[in-house]
């Protein structure tokens, strides 16, 4: 390797300003360091200073390092039927199948997680929504509705059609499901 002149070469490259560490084979792009490879920055301070490119290229990337790793012959292996057989359960492929129904837009968050731009959800904004009080339209009764009356299946079990028998059978019903309960 040549001796390098200067330790760190300052240029501007494309309006932007890159700064080449030829001695420590550094670069403010980061090309060189990802790649081994002398990015145009590099190239450039390399030119102005004259010495060989090649010394700047990682030993890896030269034709005698290739040569010498794939010196000696690379065996093939042995087909699938000739490897060794292991008592594992061989692994199965997960199923991954979309849902039915529309997809959720957002998932639900937990009480101490944070939505973008918002205050952190508590117990408060989790709990179910207040309902009033359920009252039959048949009986006026509270806790029931019209559906699951117990009057409204008693009265179709025993039809009135008089006014006179209306009374009597009131009587009765009110009997029957005072029994009931």
């Amino acid at each position: 390797m040549q001796d390098v002149r200067s330790t760190s070469v300052h240029g501007i490259f494309d309006g932007a300003r890159y700064t080449v560490d030829l001695k420590e084979k550094i670069c403010s792009c980061r090309s060189w360091d990802l790649t081994g490879v002398p990015c145009n920055h590099e190239m450039s301070a390399i030119s102005a200073q004259v010495l060989d490119p090649d010394d700047f290229i990682l030993k890896c990337y030269h034709v005698d390092t290739f040569c010498k790793v794939y010196a000696p012959a690379i065996m093939p292996l042995d087909g699938l039927e000739m490897w060794k057989k292991i008592g594992y359960i061989p692994p199965v492929i997960p199923n991954f199948e979309r849902k039915k129904g529309r997809p959720a837009r957002t998932r639900i968050l937990e009480t101490n997680e944070v939505q973008k731009d918002k205050k952190p959800a508590t117990a408060i904004h989790r709990l179910p929504r207040q309902r009033g009080k359920m009252i039959c339209k048949f009986c006026h009764q509270v806790g029931q509705n019209t559906k699951c009356c117990k009057w409204k299946k008693l009265t179709k079990e025993f039809p009135i059609d008089d006014v006179f028998e209306q009374a009597t059978e009131i009587e009765h019903i009110t009997t029957h499901v005072n029994k009931m309960r």
